[in-house]
């Protein structure tokens, strides 16, 4: 509700105060009790404080509109039926998220070892902040979109949409191009030489990345209009992964799983 009522600002600050504060408990409780159980407890705790801080910020500071005319049942229930329809079809695309995110460290651990998972996890941690500034700046502008999309007609739409294309597409080689020259060097800082992968496993991974980033337009237009429609293709895209990735790897490795990821990338987009 306070992204949908343009203060995402709100929303960002709860939760990254609420972040700080649980990394700032774990790690003294990891410290003076060597306890991970309680080192789980308190993530569940600050979710549901912020639940509640959430909540209460809500209550005291939107002011909803009453409709004056009276709904019958039958909208009411309709207008259920479409809420369920809409929060079972946004369900499954975090699921589908989750298996494109989550399969290739599966499939590396799989084929190839634990050292691989190492490497390559080190890279996307890398890449994956670039993926949470973007997520911020796109959770800050859906609900402007949202509120643009209701206000104009079709021209001015295709117009923006057009305009949003292309910022995307030039940010997109310009985070690529940027990644390609520094990434090695900062790994190396990071963690040393011997964690360094060739430059033709690191272009296809860069690949991946320029496909995220262009995809960003399509996912800000989606969810400013709510439209879930396409419940399958987000499972589709895990299982197409799953699948390529899965027989790539078994002939060529690491360079197999990244290709099997971009195959579903470009054939379900």
């Amino acid at each position: 509700l306070l992204t949908a009522n343009q203060q995402y600002s709100v929303v960002r600050k709860v939760q990254g105060g609420g972040k700080i504060l649980i990394i700032a408990l774990q790690i003294l409780l990891l410290v003076t009790t060597h306890n991970f159980l309680l080192y789980l407890l308190v993530e569940t705790i600050g979710v549901i404080v912020q639940y509640f801080i959430f909540k209460n910020i809500i209550n005291n500071d939107i002011h909803f509109k009453v409709v004056p005319q009276s709904i019958s049942d039958d909208e009411k229930t309709t207008l259920k039926n479409e809420l369920k329809i809409k929060i079972k079809n946004m369900f499954f695309h975090k699921i589908g998220g989750v298996l494109v995110l989550n399969t290739d460290y599966l499939l590396v651990s799989k084929f190839l070892n634990l050292s691989y998972v190492t490497i390559y996890g080190s890279y996307m941690m890398v890449f994956q902040v670039v993926t949470v500034l973007m997520s911020s700046f796109v959770n800050a502008i859906t609900a402007s979109v949202g509120n643009f999309l209701i206000n104009q007609n079709d021209d001015e739409v295709t117009s923006i949409a057009k305009q949003f294309n292309t910022v995307f597409i030039a940010l997109a080689t310009f985070i690529s191009l940027n990644m390609y020259f520094l990434v090695n060097d900062f790994i190396t800082s990071w963690i040393g030489e011997k964690f360094i992968l060739g430059n033709g496993i690191v272009i296809l991974m860069l690949v991946n990345v320029f496909i995220s980033v262009i995809r960003i337009p399509c996912d800000i237009f989606k969810n400013a209009t709510g439209f879930f429609g396409d419940v399958y293709y987000p499972l589709l895209e895990g299982v197409v992964n799953l699948f390529f990735s899965a027989l790539l790897a078994f002939y060529i490795g690491l360079p197999g799983i990244i290709i099997g990821t971009i195959i579903s990338n470009v054939l379900i987009t």
